[in-house]
């Protein structure tokens, strides 16, 4: 009998440890702020499968209030890095450059020797081979469209007009990409002329930094002409992801777009991917690839009657979409200026324009991590379950060896 309840204590006692266990760690690891190389990021709220929340991060110092600037994440320095843009409401043009430091949750401008012109909607992205920022400057403060091509380089603060050769036309509204796989920024679409229905365009354009070149890339099959879509690179599967947009037809009527199209550079394909389902159309969204989740994700944008504050996944791999539901989020916008670290998946949204007026706050997500109520609830509650059920059948087990 004393080895039998021996036994039998030490077996509630391993029991009860697997139940505490399981109602632990999984709780930990995602009510705690994530395990970040020198930074700290904000606790999230628990949630159902598949929710991500958003975080206000309130720095005291800010650029001030703009929308469609540029905006990359710089590895080197550890920084999301700001240029330009405008306050819609006063029409006041930007040429300032900020970086802003997640662990510090700090803004600093840093005032390069040179930089472009004062510039709005640029066609930009991070090349991460040359470890620059790519841009090619679309319209200034006089509202003249731009064909000038820039880099950044954030360790030595300092802004290049590289003078490139074979240049597109003067253009606004343009979306660019780095393809990684091709060392190449992929540009597409835009108006080459600000007051001209017409002159909205489909072509396909790449820059090599080595060359200092740009190239037009003439595929045989090509989306229709539109303007401020929302672009991607998905280095996964070695595509660039192109949503939807906006066009205006003979008439001067303003219809927004909702298809979604996928391009290889080595082979110069456009694919129409038509997915079964797809986010409602809009233009001006934020839109950038989280590697961790191997998803393009698109927030916000606008459509003619208003703002957008949804969030949408595209996985490359199935041709699908998917909304993800948010917990907490932004004040609806469009030309918002939001990077990702592809190294932890954090994003970092600045700005952008309201039905309220333009903005200056600054949000993070990490869609990559959603964060899981079967994890950070269920399986706690099958902890205690179990528990709970070995000790009455212990118990009952010790009262039938006391009347053996």
């Amino acid at each position: 009998m004393c080895g039998s309840a021996g036994k039998a204590r030490l077996v509630v006692a391993m029991l009860a440890i697997s139940a505490l266990f399981l109602s632990t760690i999984f709780i930990l690891p995602f009510s705690l702020s994530p395990e970040m190389p020198d930074r700290t990021v904000p606790a999230t709220p628990l949630g159902i499968v598949g929710d991500v929340a958003w975080t206000d991060m309130s720095p005291s110092i800010s650029p001030d209030v703009r929308a469609a600037s540029a905006f990359v994440y710089d590895p080197p320095t550890d920084t999301y890095v700001l240029f330009g843009g405008m306050d819609i409401e006063s029409s006041n043009f930007f040429g300032d450059t900020w970086s802003y430091d997640l662990g510090a949750n700090s803004w600093q401008e840093l005032s390069p020797a040179d930089h472009p012109e004062l510039t709005v909607f640029p066609a930009y992205a991070y090349d991460s081979a040359d470890e620059v920022m790519l841009l090619f400057c679309t319209v200034d403060s006089m509202f003249n469209l731009l064909n000038e091509t820039w880099s950044y380089d954030a360790s030595a603060n300092d802004w290049t007009n590289l003078l490139a050769t074979n240049a597109p036309s003067f253009r606004a509204y343009s979306s660019a990409v780095y393809d990684s796989q091709s060392e190449k920024l992929v540009m597409f679409g835009g108006i080459t002329d600000l007051m001209g229905v017409s002159k909205c365009v489909n072509e396909t354009w790449s820059f090599d930094f080595t060359s200092n070149a740009w190239t037009e890339l003439t595929p045989a099959l090509s989306p229709s002409p539109r303007y401020l879509s929302s672009m991607a690179y998905d280095s996964e599967s070695d595509r660039i992801i192109v949503f939807g947009g906006y066009f205006e037809d003979s008439e001067g009527n303003g219809i927004a777009l909702a298809d979604t199209w996928s391009y290889h550079f080595g082979s110069n394909t456009w694919t129409n991917m038509t997915p079964s389902l797809s986010p409602p159309e809009r233009m001006g969204a934020s839109c950038f690839y989280d590697p961790i989740s191997d998803s393009v994700l698109v927030w916000g944008g606008a459509q003619p009657m208003g703002a957008l504050d949804d969030l949408w996944a595209y996985d490359y791999g199935t041709n699908s979409w998917s909304e993800v539901n948010q917990l907490t989020r932004p004040l609806g916008r469009a030309y918002g200026s939001m990077a990702i670290d592809p190294t932890t998946g954090v994003a970092v949204l600045f700005g952008g324009a309201s039905m309220s007026g333009t903005l200056g706050d600054t949000w993070v997500v990490q869609p990559g991590t959603p964060i899981p109520e079967f994890q950070t609830v269920i399986l706690p509650a099958v902890g205690v379950i179990v528990m709970v059920i070995a000790l009455a059948g212990l118990m009952k087990r010790a009262r039938r060896q006391r009347r053996d």
